[in-house]
């Protein structure tokens, strides 16, 4: 930066103290912009480091003073990145020198929410202890269970639910964690689910239950599990299309024929 002085030609006396102003502003300038410069650098390496599972260098941030809660142009801290990718040593570092764990990203998301949709259990389990918010919702009102019901984590839909998750909460489609699982076919989390209480009559907007979608899709043992639990066998969707219609579709005899056993409507 340049900054001429110029002479007062009223008050050539003037001169020598604009000067000095003017460099004691460039200085402060100087050091400002490297001040941010600085974090930003040291930012840097502890989120390289947390999302790249490299613990000595997480312990040097730290030991060195980075803003372990500092955040990314998109909200991102380093325990979100190792929650994500499963280093769960670094999690438990970053727990221990003060993380804030409910951190919310862009988008809505959380730690909990990442360890939960990959399936990283000791991660979870470190996340619950320290306080994570169990029930906190992203964008589309998705939650940690329903995303870890969706891709069939058992183990972790199991830690949630001791957790007090919300079993029966619902994205903005309205669907909750036991029709994500009916419809991925994750019979054991339909079944923890349905131990836990799960109502297994829940509709999205436009009528689908996990009986339907479970149905549609051929994955018999969690339709068993479904009337079991007191499913309504003649439940339909917005074009009327019934389990039973929707199973005939799809060429999934065995279902049509537990499902005309168990009372289901043929008209």
């Amino acid at each position: 930066m340049f900054i001429a002085c110029y002479r007062d030609r009223g008050n050539p006396q003037l001169k020598p103290q604009l000067c000095t102003a003017a460099l004691v502003l460039v200085l402060l300038l100087s050091l400002s912009v490297y001040s941010v410069l600085a974090a930003t650098y040291l930012n840097d390496n502890l989120w390289r480091a947390a999302n790249d599972g490299n613990l000595h260098e997480v312990e040097a941030c730290i030991a060195g003073g980075v803003d372990i809660n500092s955040r990314n142009y998109i909200g991102e801290t380093a325990t979100l990145f190792a929650s994500e990718n499963g280093h769960t040593d670094i999690v438990a570092k970053l727990i221990a020198a003060g993380a804030d764990v409910n951190n919310q990203a862009g988008g809505g998301y959380t730690a909990l929410m990442l360890a939960s949709q990959n399936g990283h259990g000791e991660i979870v389990d470190h996340l619950l202890a320290a306080g994570a918010k169990v029930n906190s919702q992203a964008t589309g009102g998705v939650t940690a269970l329903i995303v870890a019901a969706q891709n069939g984590h058992t183990h972790i839909v199991e830690r949630l639910i001791k957790g007090r998750a919300d079993i029966d909460e619902h994205n903005d489609t309205g669907a909750t964690a036991i029709m994500l699982a009916a419809q991925n076919g994750h019979t054991d989390i339909v079944t923890e689910l349905i131990n836990a209480g799960a109502n297994v009559n829940k509709r999205t907007q436009t009528g689908v239950t996990a009986l339907i979608v479970a149905a549609q899709n051929g994955y018999l043992e969690i339709v068993k599990c479904l009337i079991s639990a007191g499913a309504n066998i003649n439940c339909y969707i917005n074009n009327y299309r019934t389990p039973l219609t929707l199973a005939a579709q799809n060429g999934h005899a065995e279902i049509v024929a537990i499902l005309i056993a168990a009372g289901a409507d043929v008209d």
